[in-house]
Order: structure tokens, then sequence, then C-alpha cells
């Protein structure tokens, strides 16, 4: 509405006051006494005046409503491109945080892997220092019959085998399923 009534308003609005003896340009009373203008023979300018003030503040207010009105809708349109980037970088926040909880799940699962296998690694070793405690003892056994005719006592070779582990069952690559220290009697 303001819009409409600014398109009527001229680019110089003071162009159609009239200017008399007693006024300068912008209207304003000259330093020229009450008892001057009257004795030009103007009765009337104390309302020419006040006209003029009246219309100088209407117009300013028109342009200060209009300046206004451009403020309004800059800021509006800036609002709106701000709702939209915010919309977008709400999206973006939304899939960051669904990348975030799958990798947190995926390390979750790689760190039970982890510990899983360093239980079978821990595991293995134990069974590899349980194999070499009883490989010296086969050969601390071995050495002191060897020293013996084994033949004089009877004794049968594979009685000593009986401490010998089941290789077959042993695997280093972590794939057994078998307790480390079950069925080897010990």
């Amino acid at each position: 509405m303001v819009n409409a009534v600014l398109e009527n308003v001229p680019g110089n609005p003071l162009q159609y006051l009239t200017i008399d003896a007693c006024s300068d340009v912008n209207g304003n009373v000259a330093n020229v006494t009450a008892d001057a203008c009257d004795a030009f023979g103007h009765p009337d300018q104390d309302k020419s005046f006040k006209r003029r003030s009246g219309q100088r503040s209407r117009v300013r207010k028109l342009q200060y409503i209009a300046e206004l009105e451009r403020t309004v809708e800059s800021l509006q349109n800036i609002g709106a491109d701000l709702a939209v980037r915010m919309s977008s970088l709400f999206h973006l926040h939304n899939a960051l945080s669904m990348e975030n909880k799958q990798l947190r799940i995926h390390i979750s699962s790689l760190q039970q892997a982890k510990l899983i296998k360093d239980g079978q690694t821990q595991a293995l070793k134990n069974e590899a220092e349980r194999l070499k405690q009883m490989s010296a003892r086969h050969r601390r056994s071995r050495s002191v019959t060897s020293c013996y005719d084994l033949s004089s006592f009877g004794a049968d070779a594979t009685a000593v085998n009986w401490q010998m582990p089941d290789m077959a069952r042993l695997s280093l690559n972590g794939s057994s399923s078998v307790s480390p220290r079950s069925g080897y009697g010990i």
C-alpha cells in the first residue's frame, strides 16, 4: 500500500510547495520578523507554513515506512534462505549421526573380535608352552632310558608315546575349538 502511494510521490516532494518571501526553499522561516511577513501581505502565511510542514512530515513518514518495508522484505528473504540452509544442515546432521552410530557398532564388534583373538592367541601360547615342557620331559625321559638297554628291561617303546600330543587336534591359526588342556591327561 505504501509503495502505491510512493509511486505518486514525485522524486522531489518539495517541488509542489510554494515559496513565499518569508520562507526559504525548504520552507523554513527566514530571519525575518513576523511584522515583515505581514508587511508583504501574507495573512495566511501561518496556515500555509503548517500545511507545508504537514506535507513534508507525511512524505518523510511515507519514505520511512517504505524503507521499513524494504528492510522487512530483505530480512524475510534472508530468513527463508537460512531456513532452507538450516533444513539441509539438519538432514546432514541426521545422516552423520546415523553413520556415527554404525561406526561405533562396527568398532564395538571389532573390539570384541580382538578380545576373542587375544584370548585364542594366549590359549595357543599356553598350549605351546605346555607342549615344550612335555617335549623337554620326554627328551629327558628318553635320555635316561637310552642309557639302559630297553631289551633288558622288557620295556615297550610305545609306552613313552602316551605323553605326545595329538598334533592333528592342535591348530596354530586360531581356528581350534579344542580347549588347551583337554585330552592330554594332565
